[in-house]
């Protein structure tokens, strides 16, 4: 099953290295030298359904985009409320614009595992980032040693970064 990955990849998921948060992509002096790709993301997926969210979550589709500002999305349609799945269409957007470290690809993945986790249970939320969702990365980040944090786009050349480091200060503290 892992034949087709990296193997510097697999090395990875074996041994926990320091984390960077995907905020500072095109920030980090770390090398960011993978393309996100469906095999690679439906791997991690695999695996971090199994070790966080025990393999309550089927498979969504993965695709991936090329819009420059968004790394990451969760997208499904509802079921009634009388339907036995919650959910339907399952679709988590990967950008192909970025390049990222396997602690990056692997912390978003999560963090949108989160909302499919969310959405797939009918949990009821104060927001797409509310406090359920914070309570569960960072439940996931103790317990896991993952790095999940806020999205807020990548750094965009008409916001300084000072601007996405207040939005994840307010969010600490709250």
């Amino acid at each position: 099953m892992y034949l087709i990955i990296q193997s510097r990849f697999l090395i990875h998921l074996i041994s926990t290295m320091v984390l960077i948060p995907f905020y500072y992509i095109s920030l980090s002096n770390n090398k960011f030298d993978m393309k996100a790709d469906v095999n690679t993301l439906t791997h991690i997926f695999w695996d971090y359904n199994k070790k966080c969210f025990g393999n309550s979550l089927p498979t969504p589709y993965i695709e991936l985009f090329d819009k420059p500002g968004k790394i990451a999305r969760f997208e499904y349609h509802k079921n009634g409320k009388k339907a036995k799945k919650p959910i339907r269409n399952q679709i988590i957007y990967f950008s192909k614009t970025y390049e990222f470290n396997e602690n990056t690809m692997r912390d978003v993945m999560v963090h949108e595992m989160i909302h499919y986790y969310i959405a797939w249970n009918r949990i009821k939320d104060n927001g797409s980032h509310g406090r359920k969702f914070w309570r569960m990365a960072k439940d996931l980040n103790e317990q896991y040693g993952l790095n999940i944090e806020i999205y807020a786009g990548a750094p965009l050349p008409d916001k300084p970064i000072g601007y996405f480091q207040r939005i994840i200060n307010v969010i600490r503290r709250w």
